[in-house]
């Protein structure tokens, strides 16, 4: 008998110990109610089938099955470790020796005790990577806090942070002023959900701004007789998103979450963005765009330079007396089309 059946016998005369007493008829009246609740019929039914349950139950199988038991998860952990500790490898080995990063003892313990967790093979990856990102000196390293967000983590939100991560890389920030944008994002239990793992967050922003890719920017205000302007929400990644977005897999392709979603591969993307978060002001507003170009991804210097103002009547653009700046002319003509609208 080696020592690993030493140890599981040893296991089953705890267990056939600790189970035997329960099974004696006199520990009914352990779980059965009394004082003010013996006329709780449910109550007392529920205990009399505890009762039942543990007075015909075989202690030495009970204590087989623990056994069993335990013998299968610690197998399974370890194949999941090694089929994670596989990957992670490999990639950690493709950083040149003088640019990888010593992985403290610490760190090590807790990616090890959460991956061995791990079966599912899109969520391995990220567990892989993000061994791979700790070890690599160029890199961001993947911190502990990280990890207890990895660790929340299934394989749905792995597919929604993609989505996001895509979404909010090319926006930065995305100003929902409706429900349409919102939508246009992703679906809502999926924002929520990852809201909740802390990974987007929401902010209420009263500014008169923003700035949108490609050289254009976005200005509203209201009349000067209204003067307590609606507070906005903003969305955008956390610190800790930027963080764990390096442990995305670049070969993960999400397919449109809704008819109405955000084509990230759209070249036009952008101005269906710039339209949709436009229609969405209340129609007291004064909405500029200012086509500034690319460079630089600001205004230039001397003022807002705006080149349309909405037509809020019309839900439609109107261009000024300043010339665009040299923004892509798809773009331009998609935004002055009303695209999205």
């Amino acid at each position: 008998m080696d020592k690993g059946e030493d140890v599981d016998a040893a296991l089953l005369k705890v267990a056939e110990t600790l189970f035997r007493p329960l099974a004696e008829q006199g520990a009914k009246a352990a779980f059965r109610p009394g004082g003010s609740s013996a006329g709780d019929a449910l109550t007392k039914a529920l205990s009399d089938k505890l009762a039942t349950v543990i007075a015909e139950a075989d202690p030495a199988a009970i204590a087989d099955r623990m056994t069993r038991r335990r013998r299968y998860v610690s197998l399974k952990r370890q194949m999941n470790f090694e089929e994670v500790a596989a990957l992670a490898l490999d990639l950690a080995s493709r950083t040149p020796v003088e640019q990888q990063r010593s992985i403290d003892e610490d760190w090590f313990m807790n990616w090890f005790q959460s991956a061995e967790a791990v079966s599912d093979e899109m969520l391995q990856e990220l567990w892989a990577r993000a061994f791979a990102a700790r070890a690599d000196a160029r890199l961001r390293p993947i911190s502990l806090r990280a990890l207890d967000t990895l660790r929340l983590m299934e394989r749905q939100d792995v597919v929604n942070f993609r989505r996001a991560a895509d979404v909010f890389s090319l926006f930065g920030v995305v100003l929902a002023t409706s429900r349409d944008v919102l939508d246009a994002i992703m679906p809502g239990h999926a924002l929520d959900s990852l809201m909740d793992l802390s990974l987007v967050e929401q902010m209420d922003s009263s500014g008169t701004n923003i700035a949108i890719p490609g050289g254009f920017a976005l200005y509203f205000n209201l009349p000067p007789d209204l003067w307590a302007p609606d507070s906005f929400r903003q969305y955008r990644l956390t610190a800790r998103a930027r963080e764990l977005a390096g442990t995305l897999p670049p070969e993960l392709v999400v397919e449109q979450p809704s008819v109405g979603a955000f084509d990230m591969e759209d070249p036009a993307v952008v101005a269906r963005y710039i339209n949709l978060v436009t229609s969405g002001f209340d129609p007291r507003y004064n909405v500029y765009l200012a086509a500034h170009g690319a460079d630089g991804q600001r205004p230039p210097p001397g003022g807002r330079k705006a080149t349309h103002q909405w037509d809020s009547r019309a839900r439609a653009w109107v261009r000024l007396k300043h010339e665009p700046g040299p923004v892509d002319p798809m773009v331009l003509q998609a935004i002055e089309a009303g695209l999205g609208l």
